[in-house]
């Protein structure tokens, strides 16, 4: 996911095309942390979590964190 972004989605489809690049069987816990970002209580943290997740992420699902 992208910090910079001239088109902001609603949290529903920014998901759905999200977890359109996670297996079936991973999507929920994917979901679970993605949720992470959108709940934390500053938005400091939500870029550090965003991080967290790309940086943990890359090499399982590149097309669902890392975006050209």
């Amino acid at each position: 996911f992208r910090m910079k972004c001239t088109l902001q989605r609603c949290k529903v489809h920014f998901m759905r095309n999200i977890l359109a690049y996670v297996p079936q069987k991973e999507q929920k816990s994917f979901a679970e942390t993605l949720k992470e970002i959108w709940l934390a209580p500053t938005a400091e943290f939500a870029r550090k979590r965003a991080y967290d997740v790309i940086d943990s992420y890359a090499k399982c699902f590149p097309k669902a964190v890392l975006r050209d």
